[in-house]
């Protein structure tokens, strides 16, 4: 029988860093993402509440603030963008 040759020793502190910090940077990144996405999401239904409250203004009053009722209907339309 044939005498085995060892495996060279890794130091664990060497092996472990690495690992360490892939997993660290991974974590800080999905963690970016679910605050950017949460962000988002928070933006959508603030737009969402507006223009909802636009919606229930009567058209005298959307004229009085520059607006008619086709403005308010394509930006519900478009996501709050006035073109």
């Amino acid at each position: 029988m044939r005498a085995r040759t060892p495996l060279p020793a890794i130091p664990l502190a060497e092996a472990v860093v690495p690992v360490g910090a892939w997993i660290a940077e991974a974590t800080a990144g999905l963690v970016a993402a679910v605050i950017h996405g949460g962000e988002a999401v928070a933006r959508w239904a603030e737009r969402r509440r507006e223009l909802t409250a636009l919606d229930r203004l009567d058209d005298h009053l959307l004229r009085d603030i520059g607006l008619d009722r086709g403005d308010v209907e394509m930006m519900m339309r478009h996501g709050g963008r006035r073109f």
